[in-house]
C-alpha cells in the first residue's frame, strides 16, 4: 500500500504487528491481520493509506471529518452504528470468555448455571469484593458484555488503554495484577503458544457465541464510495478457501469446527456458498 495517496482512505492501525503485516514486512500472525491482509489484496494499491495511530487518535480524526478515516476489526454496537459507517463482516471470533488463574480457587457453584457458565459478571464481584478484572476502556466487548461491565464497581476494575491494548491487558493479567480477564480464545491461544501457562476458562451465559469484526469509517462521501469497493473486495474474499484458512490457522483444534460453522452461516446469509476447502 502507498505511504501517502491524496485520494486514499486513511486506515488508522493501532497494533504495531498488524501495521507491519499490512505493510507486508512480516507474515500474518492472527485472525485480524490475516483477514485484513487478504481483503486488502483485492483492493487497488492506492485505495488505502496506512497510519500508525492509537484508537483514541483515530476517533478524534474521524470526528473532525477533515479526512476519510477507517479503523479495522470493530464490533458494530448501536452507539457506533449511529455515528459511523460499517463494512460487511471481515472476520469472526469466538466470543469473549472469562479467564482465571489456575492457582485461584474455582468460582463457587452459585455463580454458575447448570452447564458451568458464569451467570453474570456482576455477581462475581458481589461475592469476591476484593477481586479485580483488567479491561480496556476504549474497547467494546459487544453490547451484551458492555452492559454487564458497566455495572461492575469501579473498585473491581483495572483499566489499561493505549496502543496494543490487547497485549497489554493480557500481560497485566498474566503477571497477576488482575484476577480475571475477558479475552478471545484465538488471542489467548496465540499468547499461550509464546508463553505457556494454565488458565481456567468460563463461558458467559447469554453472551453471543461469536463476535463479528468490521471496518468502521467516518461518514464522508469518500468513505461511502470506498466502502462500496471494500464490500466488493470482501465478497470476493468470501469465495476463497484462504478466507477460511485466515481464521482457522490461528485457532486450537477444539475451536476450529465451531468457527467453520459460523463462517458457513455468515456466507450463506449473503447468498454465498462456502468455498471448497483445500489443505494448507
Amino acid at each position: 500500500m502507498c505511504s501517502y495517496c491524496a485520494n486514499a482512505i486513511f486506515l488508522h492501525v493501532e497494533d504495531e504487528s498488524d501495521l507491519r503485516v499490512l505493510r507486508k514486512e512480516i507474515p500474518p500472525s492472527s485472525i485480524g491481520n490475516n483477514t485484513n491482509l487478504l481483503v486488502m489484496s483485492f483492493l487497488n494499491k492506492g485505495d488505502v493509506t496506512l497510519v500508525p495511530s492509537s484508537y483514541k487518535r483515530a476517533l478524534k480524526a474521524m470526528q473532525t471529518k477533515e479526512q476519510s478515516v477507517c479503523v479495522q476489526n470493530r464490533i458494530k454496537t448501536p452507539k457506533r452504528f449511529d455515528n459511523y459507517l460499517f463494512s460487511l463482516p471481515i472476520n469472526i471470533y469466538l466470543s469473549h470468555r472469562l479467564y482465571q488463574h489456575i492457582q485461584s480457587p474455582p468460582l463457587s457453584a452459585e455463580l454458575l448455571n447448570q452447564v458451568g457458565e458464569v451467570r453474570s459478571l456482576v455477581n462475581i464481584f458481589d461475592k469476591y469484593k476484593n477481586a479485580v478484572i483488567v479491561l480496556s476502556p476504549s474497547m467494546s466487548y459487544g453490547n451484551y458484555l458492555d452492559m454487564q461491565i458497566n455495572k461492575i464497581p469501579e473498585s473491581n476494575k483495572v483499566l489499561r488503554d493505549g496502543t496494543n491494548h490487547y497485549d497489554m491487558t493480557f500481560q497485566m493479567f498474566r503477571h497477576r495484577r488482575a484476577d480475571f480477564y475477558l479475552g478471545y480464545p484465538a488471542a489467548i491461544f496465540r499468547h499461550l503458544q509464546k508463553s505457556p501457562s494454565e488458565l481456567r476458562v468460563y463461558d458467559i451465559a447469554g453472551a453471543p457465541k461469536y463476535i463479528v469484526g468490521h471496518w468502521m469509517c467516518n461518514d464522508t462521501q469518500q468513505s461511502r464510495a470506498f466502502l462500496k469497493k471494500l464490500d466488493q473486495a470482501l465478497r470476493k474474499a468470501y469465495q476463497t478457501a484462504e478466507f477460511y484458512h485466515a481464521h482457522l490457522r490461528w485457532l486450537p483444534e477444539t475451536a476450529q469446527l465451531k468457527t467453520k460453522g459460523y463462517l458457513d452461516d455468515l456466507l450463506k446469509s449473503f447468498d454465498i456458498l462456502p468455498p471448497t476447502m483445500v489443505e494448507h
